[in-house]
């Protein structure tokens, strides 16, 4: 402003020149709050939207769904674990208690998170001591194939060793020698969901993630 009234002549009697205030600005910078005024705000980037639709060759072969189920205790927290057999995409709930109900209910859950995504559970793995408890639980309309009394399932058993391993290096990176239940619970919640982040060792894809 001092500059074009100088070269203006709007100030007179004055040795100031326009060379005078191009020094000062390269010394001084230009004054702050002119910068703030005159300064307009820029054009937030374009967001772009990162989902993909599934291929349908991987659709079409997979549609159907086969869960490898099981039960796992850390600390005091019991959860039930799954994971799918081809697409390796895997859930955890938090269990009150061990029982029909807590297990229908959370059982439930993780087949409408398939079902939300166009897939059918058709077919659900557990060990035998699920024998019990799933035979009474008619209202889940899958099959069950139980193992051998003294067998396990191998696909569940490596997920729940997975999940705990990632669980205790999660624990170690955290400032605390003591874990209240509840962000116990979120820790085994966000392990299995990075596990989810990144493809499968012998998933059905090699660059797309459960």
């Amino acid at each position: 402003m001092i500059k074009n009234l100088i070269n203006n002549n709007g100030l007179n009697n004055t040795p100031i020149t326009s060379k005078d205030v191009d020094i000062a600005e390269q010394i001084y910078q230009k004054e702050e709050s002119t910068l703030k005024g005159n300064t307009t705000k820029n054009k937030p980037n374009k967001m772009s939207d990162p989902t993909i639709t599934i291929p349908p060759e991987i659709r079409n072969l997979h549609q159907n769904i086969t869960l490898a189920i099981d039960i796992i205790q850390i600390n005091n927290c019991y959860f039930l674990t799954t994971i799918s057999t081809n697409i390796y995409y895997r859930t955890v709930h938090c269990l009150k208690r061990i029982n029909a109900y807590e297990l229908s209910i959370a059982l439930k859950e993780a087949f409408q998170i398939y079902k939300q995504a166009d897939y059918n559970v058709t077919t659900l793995k557990a060990d035998n001591e699920f024998r019990r408890i799933l035979t009474a639980m008619n209202e889940l309309n899958v099959q069950v194939q139980f193992c051998n009394p003294d067998d396990h399932v191998g696909e569940a058993e490596r997920n729940n060793r997975t999940i705990k391993e990632r669980c205790r290096i999660m624990y170690h990176r955290l400032p605390y020698e003591q874990l209240p239940k509840s962000l116990l619970i979120q820790l085994v919640y966000t392990v299995v969901a990075q596990l989810n982040y990144i493809p499968a060792q012998h998933g059905v894809s090699s660059h797309l993630s459960p």
